[in-house]
């Protein structure tokens, strides 16, 4: 949803998008990590670390394209 939305610039694409997969990893926070055994929540926990870096670099790298559309906007008007 996020490439989609960078595709067609579409910034509520994007912001829905980053909102879905907060709510779904306070989801598995809440919900489906209580059901694993001590070995697999540390596994899931490392691979979540690890995700949630590979994601911040992304954004921060891709933050202006995210934006893009608001200053575009701005300087329209």
């Amino acid at each position: 949803m996020i490439a989609f939305g960078l595709n067609k610039k579409k910034k509520h694409l994007r912001l829905i998008s980053l909102t879905l997969f907060l709510v779904t990893l306070l989801k598995l926070f809440l919900v489906d990590i209580r059901g694993i055994s001590e070995g697999g929540k540390i596994a899931a926990l490392i691979s979540l670390g690890a995700l949630l870096l590979i994601i911040s670099f992304m954004y921060q790298r891709l933050k202006r394209i995210l934006l893009q559309e608001d200053t575009e906007k701005v300087t329209e008007s």
